[in-house]
């Protein structure tokens, strides 16, 4: 519980859920009456539309990586930094400090991609009524997976899948930032390497091993569109988080063989 106080305090943790926040509102900024009228604008449409609009086109396949790796993950490399992990690593234990902060890292990514999520998502609740039955190409779904998840129950079970999806990808990225703080103590190096990683990831599997299925930014947000099994998706985020796992496991075994040779 004391190190979660640390995330709270920290404003990274909050940036992160600002950047949630900014990439679902994103897509309707290309409008005056959002910013003339604002309410009205969220009066115009329903709850749905204003949901599956920015999970499709919002700016949160960019700015994951920053919401994974501000609320946490760069704590070992701002420790190091204060050589605040030597004291740390003598009442911990190593492989007990890393552990705290392989798990201090991953909670404070879900917790703050999740916030993000769900602020939108009671803003647009209270602003935009529930039933003004648009019309829109991407609703129509029939014969695609999530067609039902979509149009009944208010798309209450997609927008659910896509919470999970998202919180589960703000995990995996939040343990590449570990991974890349157990090299440097530069936090601005920790940020950029993880961006970098994410975007490179994503236009490999897309454009260079035509995978796009397995793309970091495809799996974050499922498309409507989407034509497989739901397992589908699930096993490919689960393969991810498990991949990420592992190399932040070696990363930190690294580490502490490092620190033991000090």
């Amino acid at each position: 519980m004391g190190e979660m106080v640390r995330v709270w305090k920290n404003p990274g943790f909050w940036f992160a859920i600002f950047l949630g926040v900014l990439s679902m509102l994103y897509p309707h900024m290309d409008t005056h009456v959002f910013w003339e009228e604002p309410l009205s604008y969220f009066a115009s449409g329903d709850f749905l539309y204003f949901m599956l609009m920015p999970l499709q086109f919002g700016l949160a396949k960019l700015l994951l990586p920053f919401i994974a790796v501000f609320p946490a993950a760069t704590f070992l490399a701002e420790d190091k930094k204060r050589r605040h992990h030597l004291m740390m690593l003598h009442r911990a234990g190593m492989w007990g400090y890393m552990r705290r902060r392989m798990m201090l890292s991953v909670c404070g990514a879900v917790l703050a991609a999740a916030l993000g999520f769900l602020v939108y998502a009671v803003f647009a609740g209270f602003a935009c009524p529930w039933h003004e039955n648009i019309v829109a190409s991407w609703r129509e779904l029939s014969g695609y997976t999530f067609d039902t998840w979509v149009n009944r129950y208010e798309g209450l079970p997609f927008l659910t899948f896509s919470l999970l999806c998202l919180c589960v990808s703000a995990a995996v990225w939040s343990l590449f930032g570990f991974s890349v703080a157990c090299f440097t103590n530069n936090t601005g190096l920790v940020i950029g390497g993880t961006f970098l990683l994410h975007y490179m990831a994503s236009w490999c599997f897309s454009r260079i091993l035509h995978h796009s299925e397995w793309s970091p930014m495809v799996l974050q947000a499922p498309s409507t569109y989407f034509t497989g099994s739901v397992w589908q998706i699930a096993f490919r985020l689960l393969v991810w988080l498990a991949v990420s796992a592992i190399i932040a496991v070696g990363c930190a075994g690294w580490f502490v063989r490092r620190m033991k040779e000090a």
